[in-house]
């Protein structure tokens, strides 16, 4: 159920996007540092570059600006959020002004301790990831405690904050689809939520590409049987658009299932990312437009509200509704906001199909 604050705030964008043409961030994602203490073979980040992580009062003057503009929903990632000096207290303080917290962590350093430091901070949800079992996990994380530890961490999180909702988030790839049929069980069996992600091919990860990322077509098999048992047991629609973005890879999928990648996208116009450097932008997809500016869209030389409502971020926003990332990439922190939100996609690729899978036209 919306709380008054949340349902409130979403008319408020509903007024300001369509009557004013002044939308705001309802969703931020707080890329709080790329420091980590994983090099995962399959991750976004570009280990080359220097360790950076967004200063507390930076963090506390964007949080202030959402708080104002109406922001519902605030993600902290990385990197690896744990380790920043201090985590809990910007926690704490986002949480005071922002209605959902979520923040996601590789779950190594949630000792007991810190589940009970997390407990007192009114975040409303902790996603620890889980990418395989025990022998693949370890693989690719290139860490011989990684698996276990991630373990740990649910497991205290349910024991010493019980307040704090639990996930796991996995990611489907060529490397990994033989373990997850044992890893829904697991996830169940912990009675946590599993929330899958598509293998996003990253620039990054392109440079190290190995054999072991291949699309073939002997993994599409395996991931229609396996999408098929977990559609069993969880509703959502971003599965059908896992089965069909690995489909597209080597068989030039074009499917009806693809048409939302047609319609403009208006995930700029209610989402927001802020960089461990403070840049701003609404999407990842930014860099392949000349109208991002990193210099002026950077919260250590305006403050984000200033940001938002400038007429070059207009402009970049209004350029952005016809970008191809999310279909080159099926992102999922862009995928699933755009499944729901605004009201008219929240019919059109939500409630609809619900309607025509229930009376097969």
């Amino acid at each position: 159920m919306l709380s008054p604050k949340v349902l409130s705030n979403i008319l408020k964008w509903c007024f300001n996007a369509t009557i004013k043409s002044k939308p705001f961030p309802l969703i931020c994602n707080i890329w709080i540092t790329n420091k980590c203490n994983f090099r995962c073979k399959f991750c976004y980040q570009d280990f080359n570059i220097a360790s950076k992580t967004l200063s507390e009062d930076k963090f506390k003057m964007a949080v202030d600006d959402l708080e104002g503009m109406g922001t519902i929903y605030l993600y902290i990632s990385g990197g690896e959020p744990l380790l920043v000096d201090k985590i809990e207290e910007r926690i704490e303080y986002a949480a005071k002004k922002i209605p959902y917290v979520h923040m996601v962590s590789n779950g190594f350093l949630l000792n007991e301790e810190k589940a009970q430091k997390l407990a007192k901070t009114g975040i409303s949800e902790i996603s620890v990831s889980l990418d395989g079992m025990e022998a693949t996990h370890t693989k690719y994380r290139e860490n011989e405690k990684a698996f276990s530890n991630a373990i740990m961490a649910i497991n205290n999180l349910k024991n010493y904050a019980p307040n704090i909702k639990i996930t796991c988030s996995s990611m489907v790839a060529p490397w990994n689809i033989d373990d997850q049929m044992e890893l829904m069980k697991l996830c169940d069996s912990l009675n946590v939520e599993q929330r899958l992600t598509a293998f996003e091919d990253f620039p990054v990860v392109k440079e190290n590409y190995i054999d072991d990322f291949e699309i073939t077509d002997e993994f599409l098999e395996k991931l229609k049987v396996f999408l098929k048992c977990y559609s069993e047991l969880h509703k959502d629609r971003f599965l059908k658009f896992i089965e069909i973005f690995f489909e597209s890879k080597i068989n030039d999928n074009t499917s009806s299932e693809f048409e939302l990648f047609n319609d403009p996208c208006l995930v700029p116009s209610f989402y927001v990312n802020i960089l461990e450097d403070g840049s701003v932008s609404p999407c990842h997809g930014v860099h392949k437009y000349h109208n991002y500016q990193k210099e002026i869209f950077n919260i250590n030389n305006h403050t984000l509200k200033e940001i938002i409502f400038s007429k070059e971020y207009k402009r970049l926003i209004q350029e952005m509704r016809t970008c191809s990332y999310c279909r080159e990439l099926l992102s999922s922190c862009y995928i699933r906001p755009r499944l729901v939100f605004p009201p008219a996609s929240f019919f059109k690729y939500t409630v609809y199909p619900r309607i025509r899978d229930i009376f097969g036209f």
